[in-house]
């Protein structure tokens, strides 16, 4: 049965644009760079691939912050082989090999204007992502102020209980895969949370304000993790990458969530576990306590973060023209040779 993931490698955050590729090509013997400029035709290439492969393989799908319609690369661990494009592609990374699709365009001036215009929207969108981050540090301190910490620990170490009850020591390195479940897109908000999770036996499903301890819990979990040989898929705050909002032990069957805005999870089960920080930890009224700074944070919290989007979604008209002129320039047939040529090279790996 096939048991395709799918996450961001890429994400648009306070600190920049962040690329996580490295930390998902870990024990991955081959890795081949399809450098071709075109989002869709590379899409359309790894689509054909993805089709050709056996139901019974499993495979990771990084989206693409371009187009949801877009992939970036594609990892299959059965097999130890990436497919990755340059979107995903850093100057360290090991590659096995790469394939150029050999085609001329005339527009590469306008091609370069576009990427211009592109990169000088993005760099707008981290600044005032940087902004919202930066508020939102503000609203941290007003709920760390009210925490009582030793109930937060309560609730860590019966969850330690709960997950890790008669679990035996791998007696090995933990793994550790560094990803994004959604990020900030030309196309809005978007996550591949119900995609990740719907699987796992067991959903933790945290609540509460900001500060108030959710991503710390799931890095105190994460290292009882670590101390058992369980390898573990960490998956970063999209707008804080330092910041955890969920991590999942696939051996063990369970996530921790942090199910608030912008990503609250609502495919709620009876067997689902939500747990309330605010109600839990901190002391009662805060929030009434502290209302007007509270309400003016939020506010300006969110017209940062929508600023910092709509510069985003101004990309994807960009996007659409530069595929435009590449698009004029190839035909099916030739996508078709080069998917025959990336075949072959996959056959010459005899995985």
């Amino acid at each position: 049965m096939n048991t395709n993931i799918k996450y961001f490698v890429i994400g648009h955050t306070s600190n920049g644009k962040i690329n996580l590729i490295e930390s998902n090509l870990k024990f991955i013997e081959h890795v081949i760079l399809l450098n071709v400029e075109s989002n869709k035709i590379t899409t359309q290439i790894l689509q054909k691939v993805m089709n050709k492969l056996p139901s019974n393989i499993s495979i990771e799908v990084l989206c693409s912050t371009n187009k949801r319609e877009y992939i970036d690369g594609i990892i299959i661990r059965q097999l130890s082989l990436a497919i990755i494009t340059k979107n995903v592609n850093t100057n360290n990374l090991r590659r096995t090999k790469i394939l150029n699709l050999n085609i001329k365009n005339d527009n590469q001036e306008n091609i370069n204007k576009y990427i211009k215009k592109e990169t000088l929207l993005k760099e707008e969108a981290y600044t005032y992502l940087k902004n919202a981050f930066d508020i939102h540090q503000h609203l941290e301190k007003i709920f760390i102020s009210e925490m009582d910490f030793s109930r937060a620990d309560q609730v860590r170490n019966n969850l330690e209980k709960k997950l890790f009850a008669n679990v035996k020591n791998k007696n090995k390195e933990s793994v550790i895969y560094k990803r994004f479940f959604g990020t900030n897109t030309s196309e809005g908000i978007v996550n591949q949370i119900d995609n990740l999770i719907s699987s796992l036996q067991t959903k933790i499903l945290l609540k509460g304000r900001a500060g108030t301890g959710k991503s710390y819990l799931m890095k105190r979990i994460m290292e009882k993790g670590i101390e058992l040989g369980l390898d573990i898929e960490v998956y970063l705050c999209s707008l804080d990458p330092k910041s955890i909002d969920m991590i999942i032990v696939r051996e063990l069957g369970f996530c921790i969530l942090d199910s608030t805005y912008p990503h609250e999870y609502d495919d709620i089960k009876e067997d689902d576990l939500l747990i309330d920080m605010y109600e839990i930890a901190v002391k009662e009224g805060t929030e009434e306590k502290y209302i007007d700074k509270v309400n003016e944070y939020k506010s300006v919290y969110k017209s940062e973060i929508t600023k910092g989007i709509n510069r985003l979604k101004e990309t994807k008209s960009i996007n659409q023209n530069k595929e435009l002129l590449w698009e004029k320039k190839l035909e099916e047939k030739e996508i078709d040779l080069y998917f025959k040529e990336l075949i072959e090279e996959i056959e010459k790996l005899k995985i």
